[in-house]
């Protein structure tokens, strides 16, 4: 099944619809009220809308945040669950968004009553709604999945909690597909939990190839790359560090850059490293570097974004346009093959930071290519598991 890309929206969420556009960077977007009104989203073109995704974010169902507050069915603004519900649904047909969604609240940790509670606040709520309103578009459960309950596993050292996830939502005859956030909360730029990757792409391969349903990942930075091999329909990239990771934090209080809060430092991304590299090196190492073609990226952006990093929204362009191309050439394959091309990219990035390292380019912990082994070990055993190595 080919993968496609999704933009994930969030305040700079023009940035992305040009990016969309004018480079030919996705497929769709997943639309995010948090900063969207209801009027823009429902002024977008019906075609634009079709390939879309509406994200309800009830993350934190009790602030109605920024944008939040123009939509009536927010769960703060309505009288009960069952108003909320009905209302998020025919606003999601209404638009003829690609799937309805139905939404999840955000729960720190791994706390008793999980899927218990988010059945009674949210899940059987909308699936009473959509079954009184009468519609046969595809529904996507929303879960926001932690790292406690991702790692959970049994005193045999099986997957305990993800299993029980599993089975629950496989057995809700209504919902044909998940629109999976894994909530990884680590500081580095890029995750290097051996143990938290594995479980992740074992997770995501229990939906999409054990039980043939959609998956779709949200709030993904470069791992997109290694979760590809799981199977997901859809992938998606983000032009902000706030829509690559997701931070609940982000629902509860001001982003960065809103109201005064300072922005988060842009860095630039290097898809023949794989890594996110700061503006202060870019110079250097496209000086030390000149001799392999293509290395900073997509010509399109190359010379801005060596010359004149601090300009933003050209290094958010490059980002986008150089990690879509990336992840197009992965979604056209399948299976055996795409695990392959994954492999090989991951290979020769460490070969790119050997050759780096050769000619005196020291980076820090969190601009090296540090990841990239524990990343190919994860991979590899997943692909033994498949047969493919």
């Amino acid at each position: 099944m080919k993968m496609e890309i999704y933009h994930q929206l969030g305040r700079n969420f023009r940035c992305a619809k040009e990016s969309q556009t004018q480079d030919g960077t996705g497929e769709g977007l997943i639309l995010a009220p948090r900063y969207m009104e209801r009027k823009t989203v429902r002024d977008l073109p019906l075609s634009l809308k079709q390939k879309s995704i509406f994200d309800p974010q009830f993350f934190v169902p009790d602030v109605a945040r920024g944008s939040l507050a123009t939509y009536d069915f927010f769960p703060c603004l309505c009288n009960d669950i069952d108003e909320c519900s009905r209302k998020c649904v025919n606003f999601q047909l209404h638009n003829n968004f690609r799937y309805i969604v139905i939404p999840t609240q955000f729960e720190e940790g791994m706390q008793t009553g999980f899927i218990e509670r988010q059945l009674e606040r949210f899940i059987n709520p909308f699936l009473n709604a959509i079954a009184n309103i009468g519609t046969n578009k595809d529904v996507l459960l929303q879960l926001v999945v932690t790292r406690e309950m991702l790692i959970d596993k049994d005193e045999k050292g099986r997957p305990r909690f993800p299993n029980k996830l599993l089975n629950i939502i496989t057995g809700i005859r209504r919902i044909s597909g998940v629109y999976l956030i894994f909530d990884h909360h680590y500081n580095s730029q890029q995750i290097k939990n051996i143990g938290f990757l594995t479980a992740a792409l074992r997770f995501i391969n229990g939906f999409a190839i054990e039980n043939e349903m959609d998956v779709i990942l949200g709030y993904l930075n470069t791992e997109a790359i290694l979760y590809s091999i799981a199977g997901p329909k859809i992938v998606t990239i983000g032009s902000m560090s706030a829509t690559r990771k997701f931070k609940v934090k982000y629902f509860e209080e001001k982003e960065e850059g809103e109201g005064g809060f300072p922005q988060a430092r842009s860095r630039i991304y290097f898809p023949t490293l794989l890594q996110w590299i700061t503006p202060s090196r870019v110079a250097e190492i496209a000086q030390k570097m000149a001799d392999q073609r293509g290395f900073v990226g997509p010509r399109e952006y190359q010379s801005v974004v060596t010359r004149h990093p601090q300009e933003r929204k050209k290094v958010y362009l490059h980002h986008l346009l150089a990690f879509s191309r990336q992840l197009r050439i992965i979604g056209d394959l399948e299976g055996k093959e795409r695990f392959l091309r994954v492999r090989t990219m991951m290979e020769k990035a460490v070969e790119n930071f050997a050759l780096m390292d050769s000619r005196d380019i020291e980076l820090n912990p969190d601009n090296n290519g540090s990841h990239l082994k524990k990343w190919l070990k994860v991979a590899r055993e997943f692909g033994k598991k498949q047969g493919w190595e």
